[in-house]
């Protein structure tokens, strides 16, 4: 699998992380709040997007750099890269929950883990299965 298609699957990454902030947020709206569904769900869409720009900026960049410098050059230790991106990426915000006790921080933080799981299942089966396909070429 090229470098190139290893970095396409990032939107994993902020799907997986933005769906789960966004649900806890919402979550948080209409218990601890008592917003209506509509208050609430407008209002983690603006705390998510716009109050948490930097955040996201700052989390897209980190991905990419980790991407091209660790995996993009070569695919062996797949699965420590990833988890080692995880941790680095992940350790601010680590500190953050424990430090303000803003749990929304550890709710990206364990959604961010889940994606990495996912996104080796999906590295490794593109891997494969261009294996695969160039096997077949040689072959015939």
């Amino acid at each position: 699998m090229r470098g190139n298609s290893i970095i396409k699957t990032n939107w994993i990454n902020l799907l997986r992380v933005f769906t789960g902030v966004l649900v806890y947020a919402i979550i948080w709206g209409l218990s601890e709040l008592h917003y209506n569904f509509f208050q609430a769900l407008l209002s983690s869409l603006i705390g998510i997007l716009l109050y948490g720009f930097m955040f996201w900026a700052g989390f897209i960049t980190l991905l990419l750099a980790f991407d091209v410098i660790l995996i993009a050059r070569t695919k062996s230790n797949l699965k420590i890269k990833l988890l080692l991106e995880w941790f680095v990426v992940s350790s601010p915000f680590i500190y953050w929950t424990i430090v303000y006790r803003e749990y929304i921080f550890a709710v990206g933080v364990v959604s961010f883990f889940i994606a990495q799981l996912i996104r080796i299942k999906v590295i490794s089966n593109k891997r494969n299965t261009w294996r695969e396909i160039t096997r077949e070429d040689v072959n015939n």
